[in-house]
């Protein structure tokens, strides 16, 4: 993993060396993507240790405690299993044939990224799927179009500070991450260092879209743990879509998450 971030940092240096030869910094940004995967992969690996480690350590305490140990203290078995179930078959049941290509392409990468965040609740892994399935039908990236973007200029986001910035951080992703300081703040959260910053558009790699939005998720975790408890599924499309829910989409967002949840 250390080896891996280095090779990255250094790759992010020279991309920024070769801004103005498009052939150059494609080919080290191609390079880089494929450094990230790696990482990404080593990351959900090691997840899954952190919590064995912490499984066992608890199995001694409750032991030593004189207490009973229970099959819910191992962790690191739901993770596995919540990220293993989610095959391409499952999200194949859920989304429209035409998914299929970027279903394919993508499940490795939400499987690792469900591991890397240690995703051991399958509601929330429903939920996280469903959320897919409603924002970007294709299971394809999104990103905002230049003209979009153009006509909010006058609507800039608090950290929109530099000329430019409303059509550079304009809205990508599973989730539409937007903004100079949810780019920062994201690309921190993952270990990125500036890179989102640098180049915004990475945020279309299925890679970096996963963890985007998993990570989103776990960190609202808390706050929307009562709607997970109680089945308050409009709450989260509040959270993602704002105080006004549609009906017809939270109508197919349960239905998407129900289904999945079963097959968990």
């Amino acid at each position: 993993m250390a080896s891996l971030s280095a090779d990255i940092e250094a790759l992010n240096s020279e991309i920024e060396i070769v801004r103005d030869d498009p052939e150059k910094r494609q080919k080290l940004q191609d390079e880089r993507i494929s450094k990230s995967e790696e990482l990404s992969q080593a990351r959900a690996k090691l997840s899954i240790v952190v919590v064995k480690v912490q499984d066992t350590t608890n199995v001694i305490s409750r032991s030593e405690q004189g207490l009973p140990v229970v099959p819910a203290d191992n962790v690191a078995d739901a993770i596995t299993s919540i990220s293993s179930k989610i095959t391409v078959a499952l999200l194949e049941s859920v989304f429209p044939k035409s998914a299929e290509k970027n279903i394919e392409a993508s499940t490795p990468y939400l499987q690792a990224a469900l591991q890397e965040f240690k995703i051991s609740d399958s509601r929330l892994a429903a939920i996280i799927v469903a959320t897919i399935a409603v924002e970007t039908p294709n299971f394809q990236v999104f990103e905002e179009s230049i003209e979009a973007a153009q006509r909010r200029e006058n609507l800039k986001l608090p950290g929109d500070t530099q000329p430019g910035d409303v059509v550079r951080y304009r809205s990508r992703g599973y989730l539409g991450i937007t903004g100079r300081t949810n780019y920062a703040t994201m690309s921190t959260r993952l270990g990125l260092g500036t890179r989102l910053l640098d180049t915004p558009e990475d945020a279309k790699s299925p890679e970096v879209a996963c963890r985007i939005l998993v990570a989103w998720f776990v960190d609202r975790q808390e706050k929307l743990s009562a709607a997970l408890a109680s089945g308050d599924l409009a709450a989260f499309r509040r959270a993602v879509r704002g105080p006004v829910v549609d009906q017809a989409d939270l109508s197919k967002f349960s239905a998407i998450y129900h289904k999945v949840l079963a097959q968990l």
